[in-house]
């Protein structure tokens, strides 16, 4: 029975949340680092007249302390396996290890900053939604960008699929209308791209059946070792096997935590 060169697996080593917020190199050394942090901003007022004294509030300014976390992944396979497969086995091994070293880093990046987020509850998804956009404009006077959704959900929150349904009082399609001028916002069928009440919609399969997320970009930064991840192998002579490891040093700032609002919709 022939052996086609086609192996079954999903390789998919996007980061979906990573790729919307800020991304840094991670420092060079340290399994933490230090982030200054304005705790009181100055203030300025009016002069009541000359020489009267200036009302004004005193700069205060302490850090944050931000972890370096290891992200690690391997096996042992034969010395026979590497050489002698065809399909070629190591080489699909290693894209299988970059692909889940890349869905666990951007669901403990999500999983950590959601733990900040503050919840927006209002009766409807496109009410949800901007309610969400104001509150976090508020918090860092940077109009949010973008709208991180679910494929489908089992909060009472919009998701991929419920945007994808959405229609008007005539039963039109709002997102995925074929005219705009129907559109809260203008998203491809077929594609998880588009816009939503004008935030980047973000389709993030690592963060299964969860909240809608609104927040700008700057709100959190995400750190990485440059050419992570970084390939190891250990070579056995004894049973002629290898070992092959990949890992990654990464860390996340949330440097506005109550920026990231996440929406619920009470009308569900």
């Amino acid at each position: 029975m022939p052996l086609l060169r086609e192996i079954i697996g999903v390789v998919d080593d996007r980061r979906y949340f990573v790729g919307s917020i800020d991304r840094q190199p991670l420092p060079d050394a340290g399994m933490s680092f230090r982030i200054p942090k304005i705790d009181t901003l100055p203030t300025v007022d009016e002069q009541a007249n000359e020489l009267a004294e200036v009302d004004s509030t005193q700069s205060q300014i302490s850090d944050i302390t931000v972890d370096v976390k290891t992200f690690a992944g391997g096996n042992k396979i034969s010395r026979q396996l590497i050489e002698r497969s065809d399909p070629a086995y190591f080489d699909e091994l290693l894209r299988q290890l970059a692909a889940a070293y890349a869905q666990k880093v951007d669901y403990w990046a999500w999983l950590t900053a959601a733990g900040t987020a503050v919840q927006d509850s209002v009766s409807g998804d496109y009410a949800a939604i901007t309610k969400g956009i104001a509150e976090s404009f508020d918090v860092m006077r940077f109009t949010p960008n973008v709208l991180h959704v679910s494929p489908t959900s089992t909060q009472p929150s919009p998701s991929y699929s419920s945007l994808l349904s959405a229609v008007d009082n005539d039963d039109r399609p709002l997102y995925a209308a074929a005219a705009p001028s129907n559109a809260a916002g203008l998203m491809t069928q077929g594609s998880t791209a588009g816009t939503v009440a004008g935030l980047q919609l973000v389709v993030n399969p690592n963060v299964p059946n969860n909240y809608a997320y609104v927040y700008p970009s700057a709100f959190a930064t995400f750190y990485e070792q440059a050419g992570s991840p970084i390939r190891v192998e250990t070579r056995y002579a004894d049973d002629l096997s290898v070992d092959v490891s990949l890992y990654g040093y990464v860390a996340l700032a949330v440097k506005y935590p109550t920026a990231m609002r996440a929406i619920r919709n009470d009308g569900n």
